[in-house]
């Protein structure tokens, strides 16, 4: 111990090395502990309390979260403000795009990119990809400013390539070298860069959607950008009398396809039955259709072999509609409508194929038939085996459970086989106990891990509405096989939408619960109202017998 000169005061700083320094009494002794004691309950107390507080504020902060989706309270946002929450900006020169920065990339907020629309922001690139593949549907490319003719020819080629291995869709990385480093590019490199994508695109009739995007950081501070950019194609065919002519629901399949931007083909029937004037009237009023400021379309009437090579090896632009005149009962016409099918590129590849066949099975019930007390269901294996024996999840029932159920014979095409692959259309005999089928129902792996949803987000299109979409509004939902009445719940930002309007919409299934994926392009219907989407986002209900998926193997 020793005396502070300037404080007087005994500090007491040294303690003895062969114990405690007898000159504190035990009275003081007792006020320490007592004093350390209440310092220890205040640390624990204060410790509990944060954790509380913590855990209070996460449950606050995801029932905000989620409530905010509903909330139409915007009483002074703008059409174009609306418009931006929902994810609705598109530029409309192409050519002068300006990029516009996002201050969270993990938003819900879209954006657009080059006048390509983006998806939602839900997940950021990483800061290096693996190595360019050399086969399959990705594509690296570090930057595609300006190129010449004969580049540019090459370019298409290996879009047109990339997008058969991939069954019409393909992915690039824009800002990307071959060894998977990312390097970004500038605004005016990366605008160049999807304007000339864009172009390719066009020459296939393809269209683009930017998935994800990363911000990287230059080594003089410059902010560089790389992004994902989807690439998909498919066809529409259109079939209708020449006897008849168009009728209002060929109008509106035509309408719907150009809202979905996917290259047309229409074939007349029937010209057996119809006159030469008939058949005249009815191609002079489906050129007058298609060449409407709507559309904006070139109708091309395939009237030799050559037409039909040309218009299905994707030599002709999008806006081209080709059009085969065509009789089932004398033949006429089908030759070249063969000739284009057999030409079109092929919907899967061997590659494609095999990869989906290595993943957990799916299969889409279309049609269900009792027959002799057997229960037969029909449909689409969209992914994975199935052999006889095989033991698979039907669902979703009412209460959100899948059951188990073996499947036992197997018909494609009215012949018995063991074994369907993905791609493929089967007939399947199951046994379950207290089946209760309907259309829409899936059968998949136990190793999938089904999950059944009642409530879903989708960006959607009004197509076309008299009025108003508001909350409580009903349609009749289309995604994939589930066809299904559903709610809207809410519109995010905004009180309702009109015709050609986008927003980012709750829907609430009505019935029973149905297996929706993230990405499925939903159609929606009800009397004259239309409109298209695609799901963003999918709230998953637990089943009741969750427990189930562990005691079985696949």
């Amino acid at each position: 111990m020793w005396k502070d000169e300037d404080e007087g005061v005994v500090a007491a700083g040294v303690v003895s090395l062969f114990g405690p320094d007898d000159s504190v009494t035990p009275k003081q002794k007792n006020a320490k502990e007592k004093k350390n004691r209440a310092q220890k309950q205040h640390r624990q107390k204060t410790k509990t309390n944060k954790k509380e507080t913590r855990a209070r504020q996460k449950d606050k902060d995801t029932m905000d979260t989620f409530l905010g989706l509903f909330d139409p309270t915007l009483e002074d946002e703008t059409t174009d403000d609306i418009d931006e929450l929902n994810g609705n900006v598109v530029e409309k020169n192409h050519e002068n795009t300006q990029y516009k920065n996002c201050k969270n990339s993990y938003s819900l907020r879209s954006e657009t990119l080059g006048g390509v629309r983006r998806g939602p922001r839900v997940a950021i690139m990483p800061d290096q990809l693996p190595s360019e593949p050399q086969e399959g549907n990705i594509e690296y490319k570090l930057k595609l400013v300006n190129p010449n003719h004969e580049r540019f020819k090459r370019l298409v080629s290996q879009m047109q390539w990339r997008l058969r291995e991939g069954l019409g869709e393909a992915i690039y990385e824009i800002g990307v070298e071959d060894s998977g480093i990312l390097l970004g590019l500038t605004q005016e490199e990366l605008g160049a860069s999807m304007a000339t994508l864009r172009r390719m695109a066009k020459q296939l009739g393809a269209s683009l959607t930017v998935i994800r995007e990363k911000t990287i950081s230059g080594h003089n501070g410059e902010i560089r950008k790389a992004a994902e950019v989807l690439v998909r194609k498919s066809w529409y065919c259109d079939a209708f009398s020449a006897f008849s002519g168009m009728a209002p629901m060929t109008e509106e399949h035509l309408s719907l396809a150009r809202a979905l931007d996917v290259p047309i083909v229409i074939v007349i029937t029937k010209t057996d039955m119809a006159t030469p004037q008939q058949i005249q009237r009815t191609i002079n009023d489906l050129k007058q259709t298609l060449t409407q400021p709507g559309y904006k379309r070139v109708p091309l009437l395939i009237q030799n072999e050559d037409d039909a090579i040309t218009a299905g090896s994707n030599q002709l632009d999008n806006n081209v509609v080709p059009i085969f005149c065509a009789s089932s009962v004398t033949g006429d016409g089908l030759t070249l409508l063969k000739k284009f099918l057999f030409v079109l590129p092929p919907r899967m590849s061997n590659k494609e194929r095999e990869k989906l066949e290595q993943e957990p099975a799916e299969f889409q019930i279309d049609e269900v038939f009792h027959v002799d007390h057997s229960v037969i269901v029909g449909g689409l294996l969209t992914k994975g085996v199935i052999m006889q024996g095989t033991t698979l999840l039907l669902g979703p029932m009412d209460n959100c459970t899948f059951v188990p159920v073996t499947v036992g014979s197997i018909h494609r095409n009215k012949v018995p086989c063991r074994v369907v692959c993905a791609g493929q259309s089967a007939s399947l005999s199951i046994k379950g106990q207290d089946l209760s089928l309907r259309k829409g129902m899936k059968l998949m792996s136990i190793e999938a891990r089904p999950r059944a949803c009642f409530y879903f987000q989708a960006r959607t299109q009004v197509l076309h509405h008299s009025t108003s979409i508001c909350r409580g509004f009903q349609a009749t939902v289309h995604i994939g096989n589930v066809q299904q009445t559903a709610v809207v719940e809410g519109i995010l930002g905004s009180r309702g939408l009109h015709t050609n309007d986008r927003g980012s919409v709750i829907f609430r299934f009505l019935r029973q619960p149905e297996v929706v994926q993230n990405g499925a392009r939903l159609l929606f219907r009800q009397g004259m109202t239309k409109g298209i989407g695609q799901v963003i986002q999918v709230f998953e209900e637990e089943p009741d017998n969750v427990n189930l998926y562990n005691g079985y193997e696949r």
